[in-house]
């Protein structure tokens, strides 16, 4: 017998469903396309045991949905207490397209119009070879208003930072190429 889940739609509607369902979209009775989470949300939000999960990145994922980030309540320049954060994420992994070859899309262009039109048409024929993930983290950082006024936000300033609190700096450790910032 498979597990059922419920979820709420925007209107008020709860849907129920089985568990293949995680991770898709389904219609609700307003019309509206329900985005359900994937499994392991579904099993947290109703109560139930998550697996372990596989590394930092998921760690840290788990806890900012659980409003367990940031870590301290005290502001990471001055030590005041705050209940203010930056809104910081770091950029773990992204998907990336094997299949572009940008230059010889110019060299259509270049030696013929008609021929770049359809070299366009019959590229958007055929689907992309996507490899990757997305794999961004939300690391917010307490800061307190004064502090934050005076805090640069260049990718280099975030990521020093970041690497002041002990789990935000395994992360970067682990993702050492990361992209870093604010906003």
């Amino acid at each position: 017998m498979s597990t059922k889940f419920q979820y709420s739609c925007e209107c008020g509607h709860t849907l129920q469903f089985a568990a293949s369902s995680a991770g898709t979209t389904i219609p609700c009775l307003c019309g509206r396309q329900v985005k359900i989470p994937k499994l392991s949300e579904l099993k947290r939000l109703s109560g139930q045991h998550v697996e372990p999960i596989a590394g930092i990145a998921d760690y840290l994922r788990t806890m900012y949905l659980d409003k367990q980030l940031p870590p301290d309540t005290h502001c990471i320049c001055c030590k005041v207490k705050t209940e203010k954060t930056l809104d910081c994420w770091v950029e773990c992994e992204r998907t990336y397209d094997r299949s572009g070859k940008p230059w010889a899309m110019t060299l259509l262009f270049v030696v013929s119009l008609p021929l770049w039109l359809l070299a366009r048409v019959q590229q958007g024929l055929s689907k992309p070879e996507v490899n990757g993930r997305e794999l961004v983290v939300r690391t917010p950082l307490p800061i307190c208003e004064n502090c934050q006024s005076s805090t640069s936000r260049t990718e280099a300033n975030i990521r020093q930072l970041l690497r002041s609190v002990e789990i935000y700096r395994q992360l970067l450790e682990r993702y050492p190429l990361a992209r870093v910032g604010a906003g």
